[in-house]
């Protein structure tokens, strides 16, 4: 019953019209998570009782939403994406649509959240260039009316799976930098930060390939080039 209630969620916001309004929910979702997160780690964590500042709480809490984002949208990508049909159909872009709702949604919470914090969180300014571009493409994807956009950019957000580890390493490093678990969660993010981006990229690819949408990519860079605020700019100069 539960999942039933998952996926009923889900669909409903992957058919919201205007899309907007789905990315605002999601936002709000990922908002609410904060409190949470904050009172559950005041519980189970000494290090967020004890060693932290109240800059560095809020940079905690928001890593903490950062991974649930993470593995929620992997899942959701995995689950839309893999298997295809025996005729490389994808039967669940609605699961893909719905992820990149919740995607989105998340920028815009963690950008106004990175923003008014700019001057203590880590990365803060190319976290916002970062959330802006992706945005913007998910935005591109999401606005094309076909599943060909949706699933390439569902499937590079399978790369969020090494994202988990990075954040356990920044909440390692107050109280056991110098300790074995902090290595070993080192060497877990390298490894799979390279199997999950360097290497599956190619293997993804591959995948595609043989669905027949490798070559659908130039079309798709040509799409979002073309809705880009400087392509104006730059004709005018080429022209003048």
């Amino acid at each position: 019953m539960a999942l039933d209630g998952v996926e009923d969620s889900l669909r409903y916001l992957s058919e919201l019209q205007p899309v907007y309004q789905g990315y605002g929910i999601a936002a709000v979702g990922w908002a609410s998570l904060l409190v949470p997160f904050h009172f559950g780690s005041l519980l189970v964590s000494s290090t967020y009782r004890k060693d932290l500042n109240s800059a560095q709480r809020v940079e905690w809490i928001s890593r903490c939403v950062s991974s649930v984002h993470a593995l929620v949208i992997f899942a959701a990508f995995s689950l839309a994406l893999f298997p295809a049909s025996a005729t490389g159909e994808y039967e669940r872009i609605w699961l893909c649509r719905a992820g990149l709702v919740l995607a989105n949604g998340y920028f815009i919470y963690d950008f106004v959240l990175v923003l008014l914090c700019i001057r203590t969180i880590t990365a803060g300014p190319s976290t916002l260039v970062h959330h802006v571009v992706c945005a913007y493409v998910v935005r591109t994807a999401l606005s094309r009316g076909y599943d060909m956009p949706m699933i390439w950019a569902g499937g590079f957000f399978l790369t969020e799976v090494s994202t988990p580890l990075v954040n356990w390493r920044w909440f390692l490093y107050f109280k056991h930098k110098h300790e074995t678990v902090y290595k070993v969660c080192g060497i877990l993010m390298t490894l799979v930060f390279f199997l999950g981006r360097i290497v599956y990229m190619p293997v993804f690819l591959v995948i595609l390939d043989k669905n027949g949408m490798v070559g659908s990519l130039s079309k798709l860079v040509t799409l979002t080039l073309n809705r880009l605020p400087y392509r104006f700019i730059f004709t005018l100069r080429m022209t003048s």
